[in-house]
């Protein structure tokens, strides 16, 4: 879950639920916005978690984000429910404002040849021991009280203590002020909550991926110092 500040389940979560709700016939809906098209080092992020969903929504690497597009993957049997009731009215009465349009489309085929052409599961397969090795040594940080990550897209939470993972008061914004100090040193990451989520390009190398988290690591000193000075622990 990316939005929610990178939550990753633990391993066997979903080849534990998945026959509970096949038993209540729940079908399983399958968000691949952020984990579809090479993020986690396979085509979807379903294939690196043992899902087996039922559909699947997909978007922004679909078209490498450069030009709107979306879509909503459906098995045989949705489909052939859809179209019995579209039968029996006379109109396909579902659709998206600019469902099809053919710039978006156009894209979303280019972009999924180059990623097979250039192999970029196979990139982001390469550089995953960089980007583990370099997420490990920040949890050695005084406000790092939790790394996760899956593939490419990680969460750096911060806490105000480390033995108990107290957080810092949600009005002091320290997730926040580390963007900031963060930006002055030339890298733009995006702050949920007090977690700090990393999701580099596909394509980034391990030589960039050490300069990104050089300067997260400048950050993160920054950071504590303005903590220190703001005696936001003790708040």
């Amino acid at each position: 879950m990316g939005a929610g500040g990178v939550i990753v389940p633990p391993a066997g979560y979903f080849e534990a639920i998945q026959p509970i709700l096949a038993e209540h016939d729940i079908l399983f809906i399958d968000d691949e916005v952020i984990c579809g098209f090479g993020r986690t080092g396979n085509w979807f992020g379903a294939e690196t978690l043992g899902m087996k969903p039922d559909t699947m929504s997909v978007a922004k690497q679909m078209t490498s984000a450069y030009a709107p597009l979306g879509a909503v993957l459906v098995p045989p049997f949705y489909y052939e429910a859809l179209e019995a009731q579209s039968a029996k009215i006379g109109l396909f009465g579902h659709g998206f404002t600019y469902g099809g349009h053919p710039l978006g489309c156009a894209l979303g085929v280019k972009a999924i040849e180059i990623y097979q052409k250039r192999d970029i599961l196979g990139h982001v397969r390469s550089v995953l021991p960089k980007f583990d090795e370099r997420l490990a040594r920040l949890s050695g940080h005084p406000l790092v009280g939790e790394v996760r990550s899956k593939g490419l897209v990680a969460g750096v939470e911060l806490v105000a203590d480390l033995a108990s993972k107290r957080a810092f008061p949600p009005k002091a914004g320290v997730a926040n002020k580390c963007m900031a100090f963060l930006q002055e040193r030339g890298a733009i990451l995006r702050a949920i909550g007090d977690t700090i989520a990393i999701c580099p390009p596909m394509v980034i190398t391990e030589a960039e991926l050490d300069l990104l988290f050089d300067r997260l690591e400048q950050a993160l000193d920054d950071t504590e110092g303005w903590v220190a000075r703001e005696g936001l622990r003790s708040a």
